[in-house]
């Protein structure tokens, strides 16, 4: 991950403890699902990182993320999994 991606993965998540306020002003961020919380900041970080050429983040997905991922397998166990 390049340090835009981190910027804007983290101002997302800026942006959604903002908005997650009821009327009394009380925070509700860890309510929301983390699929959506993390879902939503990885396309934000994503989208500024490739935003010139879909290809561009093709290629990243296939030849390195999902390389990454899929030879680092004890990252994902079932507490991880019903986490999300």
């Amino acid at each position: 991950m390049h340090s835009g991606e981190i910027i804007a993965h983290e101002y997302a998540h800026t942006i959604q403890i903002l908005n997650s306020t009821d009327s009394n002003g009380q925070q509700h961020y860890a309510d929301l699902p983390r699929w959506l919380l993390e879902g939503n900041a990885e396309w934000s970080g994503a989208s500024s990182a490739f935003y010139k050429n879909y290809a561009d983040y093709v290629d990243f997905r296939l030849n390195q993320d999902l390389i990454y991922l899929y030879s680092h397998p004890n990252k994902f166990t079932s507490n991880m999994i019903l986490d999300y």
